[in-house]
């Protein structure tokens, strides 16, 4: 990978831990706040653990870095998905279901990654490409992963036809963010 594109990873990774970080920093304790935070963070480690695991130097290192972009990747719309039900306005509960439905699907999905071949086999490099061969459940991951996108995608619909004046506003404003 060139100077250049390293460059805009640098500056892209910083400018979004630099806005979560902000966000952050004006109301610490609330919850939309936090979750907006992690959401920044979780794009971030996705983004750096992307760029270690296509310039990894062997096989261990690439399939230790492509283990954490997944999971990382799975992380994101399952915030977004959190996110949706506390932004701008609260408009769904967040009670034990959706709490259970998130810890179970993080916790499946950390023990199939990290601790099988099911989701990742192996990583081996190709032509100086590190290429993934994807274990049986790489499927389960993809559904779950397009699930939590889904229902993110109609919550902040509901928000944006729900809302008016600066609350939607801000909903179009994180979707044009998140494209």
């Amino acid at each position: 990978m060139d100077q250049f594109t390293l460059l805009i990873i640098i500056i892209t990774g910083l400018a979004n831990l630099g806005l979560g970080f902000w966000v952050f920093s004006t109301r610490r304790t609330a919850r939309i706040n936090q979750t907006f935070f992690i959401l920044t963070l979780s794009i971030t480690l996705w983004l750096v653990n992307n760029y270690l695991a296509d310039n990894s130097d062997n096989n261990r290192n690439a399939l230790f870095f492509t283990k954490n972009l997944m999971y990382f990747s799975f992380l994101i719309p399952i915030i977004i998905y959190y996110f949706s039900l506390i932004f701008p306005k609260k408009i769904a509960s967040t009670g034990l279901i959706n709490k259970l439905t998130i810890l179970t699907s993080i916790s499946i999905m950390l023990i199939l990654i990290y601790f099988s071949k099911l989701v990742i086999k192996n990583v081996y490099f190709q032509d100086g490409i590190a290429e993934i061969n994807f274990g049986h459940l790489s499927s389960l991951y993809l559904i779950i992963f397009i699930i939590f996108s889904i229902f993110a995608t109609i919550n902040f619909s509901k928000s944006f036809k729900n809302n008016l004046g600066i609350a939607k506003l801000q909903v179009k404003y994180f979707a044009i963010g998140i494209l």
